[in-house]
């Protein structure tokens, strides 16, 4: 679903397309932009996380029998990065999510800036954070506690992406996902009232 609303939001097919994920976590965006004929770059610092993408990329290879694109996995921070690992100025779209918010805001615009140095000219940038009205998110918190994440009004979230140097930046809320329940357009419906679970940030470069 949330493949879905960001290719709808961005107009664009990932098919041949080069895509960097910086602080991947699982991945598992990335995985599927690959499955649809991507050329992927995923980044994280913890060896952990790296291992874990690998695995569900066998596992979406095994299901998944158009899964013809490449993923490169690189363990590193975002500030290591070298331009041997990770080309600058190459990238068609560049993305993460969960990553900012755990950041103060001065260091959050500065990853901003990183994917804006690997994105290509007239690439995409798409940051997603945490939609605190989120109820699955609310229900989790409920029961194992919040962490020290910083709240992203939609202005906020607009003000960090603007250290990008680029006023083209569009901010939406991703459609409510019902974990583990067959989508139905009720998750669209719910997004637009605020509940989805990410407030995502596209910043069109010039």
């Amino acid at each position: 679903i949330l493949l879905e609303d960001i290719i709808n939001e961005i107009g664009l097919e990932v098919e041949n397309k080069k895509i960097l994920e910086i602080g991947a976590g699982s991945g598992l965006l990335s995985l599927l932009m690959a499955a649809k004929g991507a050329e992927v770059y995923v980044v994280d610092i913890l060896p952990e996380a790296i291992k874990y993408m690998q695995i569900l990329e066998k596992k979406l290879r095994d299901v998944l029998p158009a899964f013809y694109g490449s993923v490169n996995y690189i363990i590193n921070g975002f500030n290591e990065m070298t331009k041997e690992e990770v080309p600058y100025n190459y990238f068609d779209i560049v993305h993460n999510a969960g990553v900012i918010e755990e950041y103060d805001l001065n260091t959050a615009g500065n990853i901003i800036l990183q994917m804006k140095n690997c994105a290509r000219r007239g690439g995409i940038i798409i940051v997603g954070v945490p939609n605190f009205f989120n109820p699955y998110l609310i229900k989790i918190w409920l029961k194992h506690g919040k962490g020290n994440e910083i709240f992203y009004t939609k202005s906020r979230l607009k003000k960090v992406l603007l250290k990008s140097g680029n006023a083209d930046i569009k901010i939406f809320i991703s459609s409510y996902i019902f974990p583990f329940k067959k989508y139905t357009k009720l998750e669209h419906i719910l997004g637009r009232w605020g509940l989805g679970f990410l407030k995502i940030g596209i910043i069109k470069l010039s």
